[in-house]
């Protein structure tokens, strides 16, 4: 039998954010590529995406237009129980409707959400803190972007899709603007320092950094590339290179997830034309390594923490697929049923 693990703490429980209504833990057997039955965790409106803190607190934002009475999505801790089960902490308001994406700072205790839309198309993101206890202060800074892009469709205004944490600074990435913006967090101010600019109508989603903070790579939903980004050169910046994961066929395409493992392995999804691809990242080149086509809407993938295993959630089949990358090559080796699941924690 292959060995699964290759180096690292592995996961023990791992959270699976959702558009139905739950946030489900399920166990991975890392030995032999099994994966328990998913339980329900907790009950959110729209949890579509959460972080671990601290190693026992869980962050999970609420993707509504209305929180608890207030304009705006949610923002929730719980503590994470010994059975997976989570205990809500504290909720408060992002102050912008339809929170997509949480990150967390441990350094800092800053918590960052990212407002993809109103409706009048301002994206926005806010930053509260987080106390030792696990409970959220109200959000203590509130940006909202302002603009549009050239695909009037798509990019009429700002759509703030992700914040990432890093190295004393927040970037955040709009997928109105084709930027990747980064930000100084100075008290209850946030101020602009340079951006990432990807092509024009791609539309910035997400981004990953490489261990060594020197490169980054965007994943563009409606352009379906990866652009990838020399950060020691200074001011604005525009792509290296960028690398294509679709082959041009006709259809709907969107790129959604991208994550980076620190062997320079790199993970990105792409819905409609549903495929998954791994690749080794060498500073700015990117080298594909495997493309698989995979089941309807892979919305998030991940590396299982400790292992050679990726874990994709397939939201418009209701499935979580497993795969096995010892080999360099995405082998599936099981899934289980799970409604609409949107992204995935490991604690």
């Amino acid at each position: 039998m292959r060995c699964l693990l290759w180096r690292g703490k592995v996961a023990d429980k791992t959270f699976v954010g959702t558009y139905a209504g739950e946030i489900y833990y399920l166990e991975i057997d890392t030995t032999r590529g099994l994966m328990s039955e998913p339980v329900p965790a907790a009950k959110l409106d729209s949890p579509s995406y959460c972080v671990i803190a601290d190693e026992k607190y869980l962050l999970a934002c609420s993707e509504v237009d209305t929180f608890d009475g207030k304009y705006g999505g949610g923002l929730v801790s719980y503590k994470i129980n010994n059975d997976g089960t989570l205990y809500e902490l504290s909720r408060v308001c992002t102050g912008g409707p339809m929170p997509c994406h949480v990150a967390y700072d441990p350094a800092s205790r800053f918590v960052a959400a990212a407002n993809y839309d109103d409706s009048y198309f301002h994206g926005s993101f806010a930053v509260c803190g987080l106390d030792e206890n696990g409970m959220l202060s109200e959000p203590q800074i509130f940006v909202i972007h302002t603009g549009s892009g050239p695909d009037k469709a798509r990019q009429a205004g700002t759509h703030v899709h992700q914040c990432v944490f890093h190295g004393g600074t927040l970037w955040v990435c709009d997928l109105g603007l084709d930027v990747a913006v980064e930000y100084l967090l100075d008290g209850d101010m946030a101020r602009k320092k340079r951006q990432l600019h990807t092509p024009p109508g791609s539309g910035a989603r997400h981004m990953a950094i490489d261990k060594t903070g020197r490169h980054a790579y965007v994943i563009c939903e409606m352009g379906s590339l990866i652009a990838t980004y020399d950060l020691t050169r200074p001011g604005d910046l525009y792509p290296e290179n960028i690398y294509k994961l679709t082959d041009g066929s006709p259809g709907r395409t969107g790129a959604a997830a991208i994550r980076y493992r620190n062997d320079g392995m790199l993970l990105a999804t792409n819905r409609y034309k549903d495929n998954i691809s791994l690749y080794f990242a060498d500073g700015v080149a990117l080298h594909l390594l495997s493309r698989t086509a995979c089941g309807k809407t892979p919305r998030d993938g991940a590396f299982v923490p400790g292992t050679d295993l990726v874990i994709a959630g397939l939201q418009d089949d209701d499935l979580v697929a497993l795969y096995d990358i010892s080999s360099r090559k995405l082998e599936k080796i099981g899934e289980i049923r799970l409604p609409r699941p949107t992204c995935f924690a490991f604690l």
